[in-house]
């Protein structure tokens, strides 16, 4: 060992000594809160603490499903103890492996322990059983530290494959219910996409720069990965981003999609215009992530003289329910509540319970019983037929794309507030009438 690295083990052993427990007395017990690795890591643990994995627990929309319908349930019915503790193994993984099963109104908020933590993720060696999801991760805590870089130090000893996979966020972001159903399987969206067959890793979306590829290709940044004194640290060509950017980043949703309005074709009936919705610059489904929850809409407005007029979109599906318009499905109002603009193409999955009816809970469902969600890569085409009144040269067409995590409807279930829509995309074009 060098002096220069001599120097540096001393100094983080002293600082390891005075925040934490001894390097020698890790257990399987033991986790540093995030906090320790800002002495080191300071540009990333901004980051982390930005970012959902940091307030994993505090999520409102977690909190609120946790206490007002799994713990009272979980509480008289023995089938769900495991389907909460689940839920809480990744939303607060280090206080799971500590020995903590539940979460509890008591509990003080925000924790060190009560995060989707460095250490924790750092720390992640493999995974049990053949398929992968369901908090089904092998941590294995310690002074080493995993990482995704092919170089040696006198601290983070040991790079792992695993680190630079989509495996390793695949624990927690692959979910399946009690019932068998897959309710939350953005990792298996992935895998059966192209970008999967082209070797794009959710890191390369999701830790670079902008959250999502420009040009088909990601942005990382560059530099140094860490800040300490009295050495030089390495200069990198690739850095991780730690804001992990997904459905809850207005940032990354802005764009995700894209929209183009297609030249008109005239009919007997009016202007037949085609819309496409283009999800090729993501690798999973659109939306994903709470498969019941998240939604997306569409709507075109058309018309000359500067009035605009709303174009109804048509059922497409209405064999399956014409749950791909809004307020077209029977039980919509129960779903959806108010808010989302009628007769907007519609983008979504509905669950079914037992008995057969739609449900907005991910644990009762046992189907799936309607997904016309935009698949990973997908350019799907909209058509839709505007009227043209006498006398009209010229229409003006106005097209924009919404998203939003959850419907009002749910909101006013479990007194949450009802999410702003995010504007995906827009596209306007003008069309002369011959």
């Amino acid at each position: 060992m060098n002096k220069d690295r001599g120097v540096v083990v001393l100094l983080c052993s002293i600082l390891w000594l005075g925040m934490g427990l001894p390097l020698a007395a890790f257990g399987a017990a033991n986790y540093e809160p995030s906090i320790t690795c800002e002495n080191c890591h300071p540009k990333i643990y901004v980051q982390h603490a930005q970012s959902m994995h940091a307030k994993s627990v505090e999520n409102p929309v977690f909190l609120a499903q946790y206490f007002k319908e799994m713990l009272p349930r979980a509480a008289k019915d023995p089938a769900f103890v495991e389907e909460a503790e689940g839920c809480f193994a990744c939303h607060a993984p280090v206080a799971y492996l500590r020995g903590k099963r539940q979460l509890s109104p008591s509990d003080e908020l925000p924790s060190p322990i009560m995060e989707v933590g460095c250490d924790f993720c750092h720390t992640i060696s493999g995974f049990r059983g053949p398929e992968l999801g369901n908090a089904n991760y092998i941590n294995t805590p310690g002074p080493s530290k995993l990482g995704p870089f092919q170089t040696k130090s006198d601290w983070h000893r040991k790079f792992a494959k695993l680190q630079t996979r989509s495996e390793v966020c695949a624990v927690c972001h692959n979910v399946v219910n009690k019932q068998g159903l897959g309710v939350a399987v953005t990792y298996d969206e992935w895998k059966n996409s192209q970008y999967a067959k082209d070797n794009i890793q959710c890191q390369d979306c999701h830790m670079n720069i902008n959250g999502f590829l420009t040009g088909g290709k990601a942005r990382f940044e560059k530099g140094k990965a860490a800040s300490m004194a009295f050495v030089e640290v390495q200069e990198r060509g690739k850095i991780f981003t730690h804001r992990f950017p997904g459905a809850h980043s207005a940032s990354v949703v802005h764009g995700a999609v894209g929209l183009k309005i297609e030249p008109g074709v005239r009919t007997a009936e009016g202007l037949v215009v085609d819309i496409l919705v283009d999800n090729s610059r993501t690798g999973h489904k659109m939306p994903s992530g709470s498969t019941q929850l998240r939604m997306m809409w569409l709507e075109l407005k058309a018309g000359s003289g500067g009035q605009m007029v709303t174009i109804p979109a048509v059922s497409v599906k209405e064999q399956d329910g014409g749950y791909d318009v809004t307020s077209g499905g029977a039980v919509d109002s129960e779903l959806l509540g108010e808010g989302i603009p009628k007769a907007s193409r519609l983008y979504r999955a509905i669950f079914t319970d037992a008995d057969g009816k739609p449900t907005m809970s991910a644990y009762d469902a046992v189907k799936i019983a309607f997904d016309n969600r935009l698949e990973a890569s997908e350019v799907r085409k909209e058509s839709y037929l505007i009227p043209v009144p006498a006398g009209t040269t010229e229409i003006a067409l106005s097209a924009s794309l919404y998203y939003m995590a959850y419907p009002p409807a749910f909101a006013k279930r479990l007194d949450l507030p009802v999410p702003n829509p995010v504007i995906i995309a827009a596209a306007n074009k003008r069309v002369e009438v011959k």
